[in-house]
């Protein structure tokens, strides 16, 4: 990462029960990810913004949660993209027109950029892992569901550090149903560093949260 430019990502962050079902899934695909990234939905993907201009990107993500409304996510099941790429997730099955809504507010200034994709809201599972691994985490995850309530967003910093492991702890969400058929034993509550190697890794740092209607 260049020293003049650092790279932001703006996601839902799943709270548990749920984070931890989506974590162990991930860690058993062989995903090289696993444990790296805390289970979310994307908003904004990774986009390199001016050191100097994080400020300007924070009263901007402050702006938008201050006049955004908390809405409900419905997950269920699982789909892939492949061919087009070695991805599996959990389909958003209620709520993908708030996110939408949303991730348009959060596109302008700094954070405009073109988008790879259309935008679809999801939960990664897995990713750059083989087709068995794929079918795996599609099969095991078929009967996944969750609903509960969005009420921010948070932001992530990605910087040379020690390795993060995230997980949502103290979380004010009601959990409405409890997502079954994946290992049971999750990471820690609270954020974590591991142990640290004698070269800095790259990853990502949680920053902070943005409440809705509350400009904080």
């Amino acid at each position: 990462m260049s020293a003049d430019r650092v790279t932001v990502g703006v996601v839902i962050d799943l709270p548990e029960p749920h984070a931890s079902v989506i974590d162990q899934w991930r860690k058993r695909s062989g995903d090289s990810q696993a444990g790296r990234i805390a289970p979310h939905v994307t908003l904004i993907p990774p986009t390199k913004v001016p050191a100097g201009g994080l400020d300007e990107v924070v009263t901007h993500l402050a702006s938008v949660a201050a006049r955004t409304s908390s809405f409900t996510l419905n997950l269920a099941g699982t789909d892939s993209f492949r061919p087009v790429s070695q991805v599996a997730f959990v389909r958003v099955a209620g709520g993908a027109q708030h996110c939408a809504e949303l991730e348009s507010g959060l596109r302008r200034g700094l954070l405009d950029r073109p988008r790879d994709y259309p935008f679809r809201p999801h939960v990664t599972v897995a990713h750059d892992v083989d087709d068995e691994a794929l079918d795996d985490v599609c099969d095991g995850l078929s009967d996944f569901v969750a609903r509960f309530s969005v009420d921010r967003f948070s932001l992530y910093l990605r910087r040379e550090q020690p390795r993060m492991e995230s997980s949502r702890a103290g979380s004010s969400h009601t959990h409405y149903v409890r997502a079954d058929g994946g290992p049971t034993d999750g990471p820690q509550s609270g954020y974590r560093e591991t142990e640290q190697s004698s070269q800095p890794a790259v990853g990502w740092a949680f920053e902070r949260y943005f409440d809705f209607g509350s400009g904080r």
